[in-house]
Protein backbone atom coordinates (compact mmCIF):
# COMPACT_ATOMS: atom_id res chain seq x y z
CA UNK A 1 0.00 0.00 0.00
CA UNK A 2 1.55 3.24 -1.29
CA UNK A 3 0.69 6.30 1.37
CA UNK A 4 2.27 9.29 -0.85
CA UNK A 5 5.05 9.96 -2.72
CA UNK A 6 7.41 12.76 -2.00
CA UNK A 7 10.55 14.57 -3.72
CA UNK A 8 11.40 15.58 0.00
CA UNK A 9 13.33 13.28 1.79
CA UNK A 10 12.39 15.23 5.16
CA UNK A 11 8.40 15.47 4.22
CA UNK A 12 8.68 11.51 3.61
CA UNK A 13 10.38 10.94 6.98
CA UNK A 14 7.75 13.07 8.72
CA UNK A 15 4.97 11.43 7.39
CA UNK A 16 6.66 7.80 8.31
CA UNK A 17 6.71 9.64 11.62
CA UNK A 18 3.03 10.28 12.00
CA UNK A 19 1.85 6.62 10.41
CA UNK A 20 4.00 5.15 13.32
CA UNK A 21 1.93 7.38 16.16
CA UNK A 22 -0.82 6.02 14.32
CA UNK A 23 0.56 2.41 14.94
CA UNK A 24 1.41 1.78 11.32
CA UNK A 25 5.01 0.04 10.18
CA UNK A 26 6.12 2.04 7.34
CA UNK A 27 9.02 1.96 4.96
CA UNK A 28 10.43 4.34 2.24
CA UNK A 29 11.43 3.30 -1.30
CA UNK A 30 13.63 5.88 -3.25
CA UNK A 31 12.72 5.84 -7.31
CA UNK A 32 14.27 7.96 -10.25
CA UNK A 33 11.65 9.33 -12.68
CA UNK A 34 12.38 11.31 -15.47
CA UNK A 35 15.82 12.05 -13.67
CA UNK A 36 14.06 13.46 -10.14
CA UNK A 37 14.24 11.62 -6.76
CA UNK A 38 11.01 10.30 -5.24
CA UNK A 39 10.53 8.61 -1.99
CA UNK A 40 7.72 6.68 -1.63
CA UNK A 41 6.11 5.73 1.95
CA UNK A 42 4.07 2.78 1.96
CA UNK A 43 2.81 0.09 4.14
CA UNK A 44 3.32 -3.59 3.87
CA UNK A 45 3.62 -6.51 2.00
CA UNK A 46 0.66 -8.55 1.68
CA UNK A 47 0.13 -11.84 0.17
CA UNK A 48 -2.73 -10.83 -1.48
CA UNK A 49 -4.73 -8.06 -3.12
CA UNK A 50 -7.60 -8.06 -0.56
CA UNK A 51 -5.30 -8.30 2.57
CA UNK A 52 -3.39 -4.77 1.07
CA UNK A 53 -7.90 -3.67 0.47
CA UNK A 54 -8.14 -4.26 4.14
CA UNK A 55 -5.45 -2.48 5.70
CA UNK A 56 -6.13 0.11 3.48
CA UNK A 57 -9.70 0.34 4.76
CA UNK A 58 -8.10 0.48 8.48
CA UNK A 59 -6.07 3.56 6.95
CA UNK A 60 -8.95 5.48 6.31
CA UNK A 61 -10.58 5.02 8.98
CA UNK A 62 -7.14 6.56 10.70
CA UNK A 63 -7.52 9.37 8.26
CA UNK A 64 -5.01 8.30 6.06
CA UNK A 65 -5.47 8.00 2.12
CA UNK A 66 -3.29 5.58 0.90
CA UNK A 67 -3.48 3.16 -2.93
CA UNK A 68 -3.30 -0.18 -3.04
CA UNK A 69 -0.06 -0.87 -5.66
CA UNK A 70 1.76 -3.96 -7.00
CA UNK A 71 5.22 -4.22 -6.22
CA UNK A 72 7.74 -3.88 -8.97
Amino acid sequence: VQIASYKEFRDAVTQMAQLKKKGFKTYREKTTINGETWYRVRIGAFTDYEAARSRLEKLAASGVNGMVIKKE
